[in-house]
């Protein structure tokens, strides 16, 4: 789990929250995440959707890390990009990404600043949406990986999708596993049938490259 601190007093170790006065009437706040190896400073947009982000190396300090400020080391992520914070884990860092119903997880690995993954998932409707305080079953993080619920490319028919003819777009969606350890992909045999706002176009991006297989 990241260590954490909490400007002007508290140290925690589930979030870190920093409150700083851009102008006499508006308050700019920031997360900051942090383990042995990278610090995340986080912050939503203040005219747009999602969260910027500045990646650095951790060292000796916490105080340094979690310092707002930009430095020429520091990577910055999600300018142009809908991103929300889920989770710090070892070199990759874990988001959320879209500013609709349908939602794509965007994983970063911090060492070359790449986006390793991006690919569509979902989560039971009676289960809240991941995020820095709660993942949901469907979308777990742990040792191996990150394991999640991924749209595919194969047809919905009345024998893999009973609710065919009750649900808007039917997508069969397959049980993954990210693999930390080698940054791949691999079903885990379980599917289901579930409603997408709209139709999947079967691509995404692992490693660089654009997939629709």
């Amino acid at each position: 789990m990241p260590s954490v601190l909490q400007l002007g007093g508290f140290a925690s170790l589930l979030s870190a929250i920093f409150a700083i006065c851009a102008q006499a009437s508006n308050t700019v706040t920031w997360s900051c995440y942090r383990n042995d190896g990278f610090t995340v400073l986080a912050t939503d947009k203040p005219a747009s959707v999602g969260s910027n982000f500045i990646v650095r190396k951790s060292t000796a300090s916490i105080g340094s890390d979690c310092a707002i400020e930009t430095r020429a080391t520091d990577r910055v992520l999600g300018i142009d990009d809908a991103l929300y914070y889920i989770s710090l884990k070892n070199n990759f860092l874990i988001l959320d990404e879209g500013t609709g119903p349908d939602r794509s997880t965007a994983i970063y690995e911090l060492g070359s600043g790449k986006l390793i993954l991006s690919a569509p998932y979902s989560v039971s409707a009676d289960q809240c949406t991941p995020s820095a305080n709660s993942l949901p079953d469907d979308f777990r993080i742990d040792e191996p990986g990150v394991t999640f619920w991924r749209a595919t490319r194969e047809k919905a028919n009345a024998q893999n999708c009973p609710r065919l003819s009750k649900i808007d777009e039917p997508t069969i969606e397959e049980k993954t596993l990210f693999r930390f350890a080698t940054a791949r992909l691999e079903g885990l045999k379980a599917k289901r049938c579930v409603s997408r706002q709209s139709a999947y176009n079967g691509h995404y991006i692992l490693n660089g490259i654009t997939r629709d297989d």
